[in-house]
């Protein structure tokens, strides 16, 4: 799909996104920003632009992230979409089996 995907952290836990960006980038996915949120989020919040909400990554980052959906038709970003970590990624990450 060569879908441009951002991911951000929205925690105080520093690599979080760098290390989810890792993850995407094993199962083939393309990142092309990694950085801090401007707000700390309580729950991870994914953004989907144009047609990009119909693809198989999206389903893929919906499914594995499990973060909150917004579609927008247009964006003022190079990202198709945009992934914002939050707390319960990062309890998630951390939970023993």
């Amino acid at each position: 799909e060569a879908l441009a995907v951002e991911i951000l952290n929205g925690t105080q836990h520093p690599g979080l996104a760098q290390k989810a960006a890792v993850f995407w980038e094993n199962l083939g996915g393309r990142v092309i920003r990694v950085a801090d949120y401007n707000e700390q989020l309580a729950k991870s919040l994914l953004v989907a632009r144009g047609e990009a909400s119909k693809s198989y990554s999206y389903k893929t980052i919906k499914n594995f992230f499990k973060p909150d959906c917004r579609e927008l038709s247009e964006g003022e970003s190079r990202a198709d979409m945009t992934l914002v970590l939050g707390e319960d990624y990062w309890k998630t990450m951390t939970e023993k089996w």
